[in-house]
């Protein structure tokens, strides 16, 4: 048929194609690199999602109990200053009496009224500070090691043991005057809750370190590290009964051995912390099959 007009289609070149491309793929990444994009990017982010798996649940923070548990050990130092301070300038009053139940001269030491409460409150602070920012720390790094895996240990582990320390001790009191009898099995079960607030969280931690991908290896040195204590002490005693004052030297054993744990303690706690951050698949993945984690069982 005459007088009809088709359109004609473009020859198609590659060479103008790839250019094409290459352009836009650049105006893109100078885009995404703008500080205008960047603040935006940072604005819609959650201040608490570490995640980039993708419908991962987001973290708690961790970082301030985290450095309150590195520097706790320095608030005791810091009370002892204080005490020193407050006894130079006369505030702590040292008396000696005779005693005549014992024959012997007693120091005590009163301290002056209108700084005793600030004193009593500072030392209640100094010395609840490291167990209530450990198990802080605990909860927190625990419940985000659980929201990546399953496998993680149980977050609860620290509370439930103190609970049961504190009830154990509060009726051990109890059944002393009203019902001798349990006396005993509650001691027990206060020893028990003890030792699993010590060891079992740091078990439960290793669990999750292990889960994670993180150190493991810190926490297995924490683990042993009281009983080397115990053993070490043993044997020092050992060696001040049959020394005497040369011993003293080998009492710098316990400082060095409590500096380590510190250390290893901040170790432990920034390394879980950074596995933590690191540990980008979503806890629901654990449960699928191994044939649906590769790539055709992905998409």
């Amino acid at each position: 048929m005459t007088g009809t007009h088709h359109p004609v289609r473009p020859t198609w070149n590659p060479v103008e194609e790839a250019r094409a491309r290459a352009q836009a793929a650049a105006a893109a990444q100078a885009a995404a690199a703008s500080p205008a994009v960047k603040r935006g990017t940072k604005a819609n982010a959650g201040p608490t999602d570490a995640s980039r798996g993708g419908g991962a649940p987001p973290l708690y923070r961790s970082t301030l109990p985290r450095l309150l548990v590195s520097v706790a050990p320095l608030f005791p130092i810091v009370l002892f200053a204080v005490v020193a301070l407050m006894k130079s300038r006369g505030l702590i009053v040292e008396h000696t009496a005779w005693d005549p139940s014992s024959s012997e001269d007693v120091t005590n030491y009163e301290v002056d009224p209108s700084v005793r409460m600030q004193v009593t409150l500072f030392a209640l602070f100094a010395m609840l500070l490291p167990p209530l920012c450990w198990g802080w720390w605990t909860i927190v790094a625990s419940l985000n090691a659980r929201a990546r895996r399953r496998s993680a240990g149980w977050p609860w582990t620290l509370p439930v043991a103190v609970l049961v320390f504190i009830f154990a001790t509060v009726w051990t009191r109890i059944a002393r005057s009203s019902m001798p009898q349990l006396e005993v099995p509650l001691v027990v079960a206060a020893v028990i809750a003890y030792v699993w607030a010590v060891w079992g969280v740091l078990f439960s931690v290793r669990k999750s370190a292990r889960a994670i991908h993180a150190d493991d290896r810190p926490w297995t040195r924490l683990i042993w590290l009281p009983l080397v204590a115990v053993g070490a002490t043993f044997v020092l005693f050992l060696f001040a009964v049959a020394l005497g004052p040369v011993a003293i030297i080998a009492g710098l054993l316990p400082i060095g051995l409590f500096i380590y744990a510190w250390f290893t303690l901040c170790s432990a706690m920034a390394s879980f912390d950074r596995g933590v951050r690191a540990c980008d698949v979503p806890r629901d993945t654990e449960s699928l099959p191994a044939f649906m984690m590769g790539p055709r069982g992905t998409r």
